[in-house]
């Protein structure tokens, strides 16, 4: 931790990631809010689409229960992915349909977010964040419908089917 005065006020700064810091107090309290800040200092370092959960936190999904511990990236590839540190990037081409740019960030859509958070984490938090999206109407369930298809190979794709299963818009969840 470095410490910093700003205007006569001291200020205890994290380091998130190679050369950027963040106010301490920024990351206290919910997971989520620790996780949104590392994710967004990663993708300022590196070219590629945030996905997953990290895209699902750049919206503002809910993340209970939730695997925190790494950032996701799509780079453009063939198939599978690579974990390096706290970085996990998927290897595939990913239409420009499904990217979108939040707060700069880009990311995956909603629909393509909440799926792809399907395949890849328990059944409970897709499902909530699948909720809370249709509840929120960041996306509709034509739009999760459609990304289901841009992923109808991929590994985990029988969990997303699932989950969307029991999505429902009015759980506010």
């Amino acid at each position: 931790a470095v410490a910093i005065v700003v205007e006569s006020v001291a200020m205890e700064l994290v380091r998130v990631a190679a050369g950027v810091y963040a106010p301490k107090a920024d990351l206290d309290g919910w997971p989520e809010v620790a996780y949104r800040v590392r994710v967004v200092a990663a993708a300022q370092r590196f070219q590629a689409v945030v996905s997953h959960a990290s895209a699902a936190a750049v919206h503002g999904l809910p993340l209970g229960g939730a695997d925190l511990s790494a950032i996701h990236l799509i780079r453009p590839g063939k198939g599978g992915f690579r974990t390096d540190g706290d970085r996990t990037r998927h290897a595939g081409i990913i239409d420009p349909l499904w990217v979108t740019t939040v707060d700069g960030v880009r990311v995956t859509t909603v629909a393509r977010t909440v799926v792809d958070l399907a395949r890849s984490q328990p059944v409970k938090t897709a499902v909530a964040a699948m909720d809370n999206a249709l509840f929120r109407r960041l996306c509709a369930p034509e739009d999760i419908r459609r990304a289901m298809t841009s992923i109808y190979r991929h590994r985990g794709a029988p969990l997303a089917r699932s989950a969307a299963e029991l999505a429902d818009g009015r759980a506010e969840s």
